[in-house]
């Protein structure tokens, strides 16, 4: 491509949810943007991606570089250490290793999702798509419903399970026939004081290193059941040590969002969630002047110490480099484009590890000596889990399942359009397993055809040791799957159309380096989902992160330069419409 020299001020690397909110901030900020991206869609790690594209996605990241492999580059080699041990299977095929064509030929009515979330209905990430306008591009469902997977007796055989409706208001606590009219009375008192603003309650006093399990069945003497629910179905912890202090702080948040949108805390956005979010921030940076180069492998990004001196650098718009940049060479591009300032994440920090001592770099990876892990999978169902009415219990033991095989759901069950299931932590083999959640997604939520169902399982895996071989994520997932299907029209027998396991790394990041108005400089954002609650702290932390990184890059100054923004959607739309995100809704 005979590309005119080009100079931007800032240059993003990659699409996903965080990079994509900063993006579209600097350009309302006023800043010139380029926003680059090696795959050819939008969202990078959050993206929602059709049947066919996730096999891709799924190849690329399985396969070794080849010698000789044209399109083998840095980003995939981050990659294939972020993403492993991969292995995907079409168990309702005749040949699993190959997909029913059937399955296939409706592959883009499918929105995947890389970063399967819920989004909270009052915090960062509603602020952002309210203030920034991103919200009228999109759209989003209610999660219908939580509920909780646990054996009937742990003395009792393994396929002796319940499905039981976690209550979403008072009312349901009360028409809950499984709890006691005293552990109601326990749990309403308990609901009341985490969503009270009162500060430094004598409850938490010196209870910082207090598990939120042990806090709940001491402090406020709950049944195990009871707090089991609250922490990983309600606070939504995802590890069985996880704090008392940050977990009910998170619980105080969700309850108090609970009825902004309807009786849930929490929305799930239209097509894969984050994917779509992402692809509308993009959108709201574009228009504001961002220009987007997806598709293009980065041959080499170097340091320029100077500024060009000679007239031949002038750019089409008139723009030059004004001292030292970054020279960004782009295949297929006759000429490099540059940048004052690059935003890199951990997938594209390969291009960049051999200039990092000649630049000012904030926020770098620090090299741990342990290693996380978010445990996922990815299954297409061709019929629905049952869930419970409210109030009820849905149960799965081996002589039910034959008895009532080819029945129709009962008048006690339903089937939510969008519903969580959390599996709380169980002993196997004298062993603590943490917990898993199943986020089952329907038609309602645009990302699947009709009477086909989406299940994300997500768990975390943490090891104190860097060398410590991550776990197998088929054979921890499949048993929590196979309970799920124990629920649905057929039981074990109803084998998925598709299923896809994998870990995903979560890097080690370090404290932000101290800020310079001096460039040119590397900025590390972090893109990584959090290692607590990462199903419904995802967004709201991609969001924090894009602010943080935000005002480091309004810190660096050139000479005539105006004031920064008054904040990170500052009043007043450029568009002519005036969104200030405070108690807007769409």
């Amino acid at each position: 491509m005979d590309n005119p020299p080009e100079h931007w001020e800032i240059a993003i690397l990659g699409t996903g949810l965080s990079e994509s909110i900063l993006a579209a901030a600097l350009a309302k900020a006023g800043k010139k943007v380029l926003h680059l991206d090696e795959n050819d869609y939008y969202g990078g790690d959050s993206a929602s991606l059709t049947l066919l594209e996730l096999i891709t996605w799924a190849d690329e990241r399985l396969k070794p570089p080849q010698l000789g492999d044209q399109t083998h580059s840095a980003y995939l080699s981050a990659q294939r250490k972020s993403f492993t041990d991969i292995h995907y299977s079409f168990p309702s095929s005749s040949d699993q290793s190959a997909p029913d064509p059937d399955l296939m030929r409706d592959s883009r009515l499918y929105a995947i999702s890389l970063l399967p979330c819920l989004v909270p209905a009052s915090g960062p990430i509603i602020t952002s798509l309210i203030a920034s306008g991103v919200s009228r591009y999109g759209g989003f469902c209610l999660l219908n419903a939580v509920a909780i997977c646990s054996p009937l007796d742990d003395k009792r055989p393994e396929d002796e399970w319940e499905i039981k409706r976690v209550p979403s208001s008072k009312e349901d606590v009360f028409k809950d026939r499984s709890m006691s009219l005293l552990d109601k009375r326990k749990l309403m008192k308990f609901l009341m004081f985490a969503a009270s603003d009162a500060e430094n309650p004598p409850e938490l006093e010196g209870q910082e290193e207090t598990t939120v399990l042990n806090l709940l069945e001491s402090k406020f003497s709950l049944p195990k059941g009871i707090a089991s629910a609250i922490a990983f179905a309600t606070a939504h912890c995802s590890h069985i040590a996880d704090k008392a202090v940050p977990a009910l702080q998170r619980l105080q948040r969700y309850l108090r969002a609970n009825g902004r949108y309807g009786n849930s805390p929490f929305l799930i956005g239209h097509y894969g969630g984050a994917g779509e979010i992402a692809q509308g921030f993009c959108r709201t940076a574009a228009v504001q002047g961002a220009t987007y180069i997806l598709g293009r492998k980065i041959e080499a990004i170097t340091h320029v110490p100077d500024a060009p001196t000679t007239p031949a650098a002038n750019t089409e718009s008139g723009d030059t480099p004004q001292g030292p940049h970054f020279s960004i060479r782009l295949d297929g591009f006759a000429n490099p484009v540059t940048a004052d300032v690059v935003v890199s994440t951990d997938s594209y920090s390969g291009y960049l590890n051999t200039i990092a001592n000649e630049t000012t770099t904030l926020g770098s990876s620090s090299q741990a000596n342990r290693t996380h892990y978010l445990v996922r999978g990815v299954a297409v169902l061709n019929s629905p889990v049952k869930l419970a009415s409210s109030g009820a219990n849905t149960t799965a033991t081996q002589e039910e399942r034959e008895s009532n095989e080819g029945s129709e759901t009962s008048p006690s069950e339903d089937t939510p359009g969008t519903f969580l299931v959390v599996f709380p932590p169980v002993s196997s083999q004298g062993k603590a397993m943490e917990p898993v959640s199943a986020l089952i997604m329907g038609e309602v939520s645009l990302s699947c055809p009709t009477d086909r169902y989406v299940v994300y399982l997500t768990t975390l895996f943490k090891s104190e040791d860097s060398a410590a071989p991550p776990p197998n994520p088929s054979e921890l997932l499949q048993p929590y799957l196979d309970r799920l299907l124990r629920f649905t029209k057929g039981g074990i027998d109803n084998k998925p159309l598709l299923v896809c396991y994998y870990n995903q790394r979560l890097p080690e990041m370090s404290a932000p380096a101290p800020s310079t108005s001096i460039g040119p400089a590397i900025i590390r954002l972090d893109s990584s989902p959090p290692m607590d609650a990462p199903l419904t702290e995802s967004a709201d932390g991609a969001t924090m992160e894009a602010e943080r990184i935000f005002w480091e890059i309004m810190k660096f100054k050139k000479e005539g330069d105006e004031d920064g923004p008054l904040g990170f959607w500052p009043p007043g739309d450029p568009d002519g419409n005036d969104s200030t995100g405070a108690d807007e809704e769409w």
